[in-house]
């Protein structure tokens, strides 16, 4: 499978979600983790779709290396 912008615009977008919305690491290979208390399943549920939806495509490509820090903290904030 070849590496695209797409691809890359895809982990970081999933990578966002995961530390904004699900309070989770940034790293895809990690699981994703249990509802947190204060959030509302359906706020939740939703989350885990779109992060179900931006996941699938990439999960079969193996990344050389991990997420820059600098690039997704410039994207964050």
């Amino acid at each position: 499978m070849e590496f695209s912008e797409a691809t890359g615009r895809k982990r970081l977008a999933a990578s966002k979600l995961r530390l904004l919305q699900l309070g989770n690491l940034p790293d895809i290979r990690e699981p994703v983790p249990p509802k947190l208390k204060w959030k509302h399943h359906r706020t939740y549920n939703k989350a885990r779709k779109q992060l179900d939806k931006l996941e699938a495509p990439i999960k079969a490509y193996h990344f050389k290396k991990p997420l820059s820090t600098q690039l997704f903290a410039y994207h964050v904030a």
